[in-house]
C-alpha cells in the first residue's frame, strides 16, 4: 500500500495468486488492501483465476455475497477455464455489488457471449463440486512434493507458488532458451519468460504442475539435461576407470580419459554389471595430453593407486581451472595430503572413503564388467562451497546412494587394503602345494577374477 500512497490511482487489478510468479497475498493482508482501497475510493479488480489451489482455498477467496455487498468498490473476476481445466469452453465470471459496473458490462458485452455446451456445463458442474475440491487438495500435496523435487536440480531455483505452475530461474549451465530448446527433444514443453516484459532478458521459465508421473518424467530429464553440461575427466584406465567413465557416459555426462594408451580405447565403451544391466556410452574425447582435457573439465576423478597420484597432479596441476573439483576414487593413499601440497591449500577437492565398484577390465579400451555395487558410498570435501550439489551428481553419475562425510581424515585413514588385498591373495595362491610353481607372474588387478570378486563382496558386507 504504500508503494500506491503517493500515486494518484482510480482503478487497482491485482492477480492473487500472481502469474508467472504464483505469489500469494494472505487474507489479512488482503482485507487491508480491501479497506485502504474504499478509503481512497479506488476501484480494487482482484483476479482470483487460480485461488482454487492455493491452499485454504474456500478461506481465501472475496468471491462472496457478504464481501461483495460491504464492499461495492471491489469487482472479483475469475477463469473457471483456469481452475476447472477447460479452457476451450472459454468461460469467466465476473461479481461485484455495483449496479452501475454490472449494467455497464451487460450493455457492452456480447449476446450470445457462451456457446450452449458451456452454458450446458455452468448447470452440472456444481454437481461435483465435492470431487473437485478433493482433487484441489491432493493437487496441492504434489505441488509440495514436486517442489521438493526440483530443488534438488542444482540449476534451477524454484520460488514457491500458490497456484499451479511454479516460475524458476535458471542460474546456471543454460539460458532460459537452450533449456527450453533441450526439453522440447524430449517432448516437455517449458515456458520461456525471457522475452516478457518486466523479466528484462533474466532467464526465468515457467512450469506447469501436473501428476505425478508427469512431474518426474519432467524432473529425471532435467537433472539428464543437467548431467549433459557436466564434464567429466577420468585420469586412469583400469577397471574402475573404465566402469566410472563408461556408467557416467551412459548417463549422459561428457566423458573424456586421460591415459598414457590412447591408441587403445575404442571410442565408447560397453560395461555389464553382476545384475545383468548394460550400460553404453559414448567418450567425449581419450587423450594422453591433459591440455586437450583439463582445462575444460567441471570435474577430475583420479581412478588410480595411491603410487600414481602425485605424479599425475604434477601432470595435469598447470591445467587446472580454479572451479574445478579434483577428487580421487580412494583417499586413503594420502590424497588430500599430497593434493595440498601440489595444488595449494585453497584446491577444491573430494575424495571417496571406499573404491565406487568392483570393477575388472574384460576388453582394454573396449569393453568393463562392474562385478559389486556398493549399498553406500562416503566421500569427503575441502574447500567445496556446493558440496550438495557434488554429491547429487556423483550419486546421478555413480548410480549409487553418495553420504557426506564430517572430515577428510575419516577418508584418509580409513585404508581398505586390509580387506582388498586378503581376498585376492587367497583367490590367487589358496591352490598352491610345495613343488607348484608359476610359469608367468601372478597379476594382482589385471587378472582380477570372479573368485577373488565374491572374497571381497563378502568382507565387506
Amino acid at each position: 500500500m504504500l508503494f500506491y500512497a503517493d500515486k494518484d490511482i482510480r482503478h487497482l487489478l491485482l492477480i492473487n495468486p500472481d502469474n508467472p510468479s504464483g505469489n500469494f497475498i494472505p487474507l489479512n493482508e488482503l482485507m487491508d488492501l480491501l479497506a485502504w482501497t474504499q478509503q481512497r475510493n479506488i476501484h480494487l479488480i482482484l483476479d482470483e483465476s487460480f485461488v482454487d489451489f492455493s491452499e485454504k482455498s474456500v478461506e481465501n477467496t472475496l468471491l462472496k455475497n457478504e464481501v461483495l455487498e460491504t464492499y461495492p468498490h471491489l469487482t472479483v473476476i475469475k477463469s473457471i477455464s483456469k481452475s476447472y481445466g477447460v479452457p476451450g469452453l472459454r468461460l469467466g465470471i465476473a461479481a461485484s455489488s455495483d449496479k452501475e459496473i454490472i449494467s455497464y458490462l451487460r450493455k457492452n458485452m456480447a449476446i450470445w457471449n457462451i456457446n450452449s455446451f458451456a452454458e450446458f456445463y455452468l448447470q452440472i458442474y456444481s454437481k461435483y463440486n465435492n470431487d473437485y475440491q478433493n482433487a484441489c487438495k491432493k493437487f496441492i500435496a504434489e505441488r509440495q512434493r514436486f517442489f521438493e523435487v526440483l530443488q534438488q536440480v542444482d540449476f534451477l531455483r524454484v520460488i514457491p507458488s500458490q497456484a499451479n505452475y511454479f516460475l524458476c530461474e535458471v542460474t546456471s549451465r543454460f539460458s532460459s532458451t537452450k533449456l527450453v530448446s533441450l526439453l522440447l527433444e524430449h517432448n516437455l514443453l517449458l515456458k520461456d519468460c525471457s522475452t516478457k516484459t518486466g523479466f528484462d532478458g533474466r532467464n526465468y521459465i515457467r512450469i506447469a504442475i501436473r501428476d505425478t508421473e508427469d512431474n518426474n518424467y519432467l524432473a529425471e530429464n532435467l537433472k539428464k539435461t543437467a548431467s549433459m553440461s557436466i564434464n567429466i575427466c577420468i585420469c586412469g584406465g583400469g577397471g574402475l576407470g573404465h566402469v566410472i567413465a563408461g556408467v557416467a557416459a551412459h548417463k549422459g555426462f561428457n566423458v573424456s580419459i586421460l591415459t598414457r594408451h590412447p591408441d587403445q580405447w575404442n571410442p565408447s565403451l560397453l560395461i555389464e554389471d553382476c545384475r545383468g544391466n548394460t550400460f553404453s556410452g559414448s567418450l567425449a574425447c581419450v587423450t594422453a595430453n591433459p591440455a586437450e582435457v583439463i582445462p575444460h573439465s567441471d570435474i577430475v576423478l583420479l581412478c588410480l593407486p595411491g603410487f600414481a597420484i602425485e605424479e599425475e597432479l604434477l601432470h595435469i596441476q598447470p591445467f587446472l581451472q580454479e572451479k574445478t573439483c579434483i577428487g580421487s576414487v580412494v583417499s586413503c593413499t594420502g590424497f588430500f595430503f599430497t593434493a595440498y601440497r601440489i595444488l595449494g591449500k585453497t584446491a577444491s577437492l573430494f575424495g571417496f572413503q571406499r573404491a565406487p565398484f568392483i570393477a575388472r577390465v574384460q576388453t582394454y579400451g573396449q569393453k568393463a564388467l562392474l562385478l559389486g555395487y556398493k549399498k553406500e558410498l562416503q566421500i569427503a570435501t575441502v574447500n567445496i562451497s556446493k558440496s550438495d550439489i557434488l554429491l547429487r551428481t556423483l550419486q546421478e553419475m555413480l548410480d549409487t546412494p553418495v553420504r557426506m562425510l564430517h572430515h577428510f581424515l575419516e577418508a584418509s585413514l580409513t585404508n581398505s587394503n586390509p580387506l582388498l588385498h586378503p581376498a585376492r591373495l587367497y583367490s590367487l595362491f589358496h591352490t598352491w602345494s610345495r613343488g607348484k610353481t608359476y610359469h608367468e607372474i601372478p597379476g594382482f588387478y589385471n587378472s582380477w577374477d570372479e573368485e577373488s570378486s565374491e572374497l571381497l563382496i563378502a568382507c565387506v558386507q
